[in-house]
């Protein structure tokens, strides 16, 4: 084998042109062979019976890639003593979120009895909002002033945070 190659890079240092003028040849013929005899190449990286295919169709069924901005709505009781588990404290921690997943723009928000911390004394809700491309000032602009609203004569201290102040 070695024989084999010494002769082929031997012709190749005597006549340069040649080689080059036989690659190119060659490649243009493997081109127009793979265009006129090959099928339409295909970018898929499925690889169907694997743990993180199914992973992947399970996040386009959830339209994962419609999910843009989420903004977080921290709530404690202003009542050092009260804890969400508490009637009084669990209805404003439930009237909250159904104002929050009411928003404009909001695509859907967290429940707020899945939202209560093991202490029971911190709540937060995740408003999940479209992609920035579809949103504005004014959508920042909505949340601040339902938060302001919010916090009058409310029994929670309620603080934002989240994607969509950064973006």
């Amino acid at each position: 084998m070695s024989h084999l190659l010494y002769r082929l890079g031997r012709l190749a240092a005597r006549r340069p042109w040649t080689m080059i003028g036989a690659w190119v040849l060659l490649a243009v013929v493997v081109i127009g062979a793979s265009s006129t005899v090959g099928r339409e190449l295909e970018d898929s990286f499925a690889v169907p019976g694997l743990d993180s295919q199914d992973a992947l169709d399970l996040l386009e069924a959830a339209q994962s890639d419609a999910a843009g901005l989420t903004v977080r709505v921290v709530m404690t009781p202003l009542d050092a003593g009260t804890t969400f588990n508490e009637p009084a404290a669990m209805s404003a921690l439930v009237d909250v979120q159904r104002a929050v997943a009411d928003l404009p723009k909001v695509i859907g928000a967290t429940e707020a009895a899945d939202s209560i911390g093991p202490d029971g004394r911190v709540a937060v809700i995740t408003a999940q909002y479209p992609v920035v491309d579809e949103l504005s000032i004014a959508d920042l602009d909505a949340l601040k002033e339902f938060a302001a609203e919010l916090r009058v004569d409310s029994p929670l201290q309620i603080e934002l945070a989240g994607d969509l102040f950064f973006a």
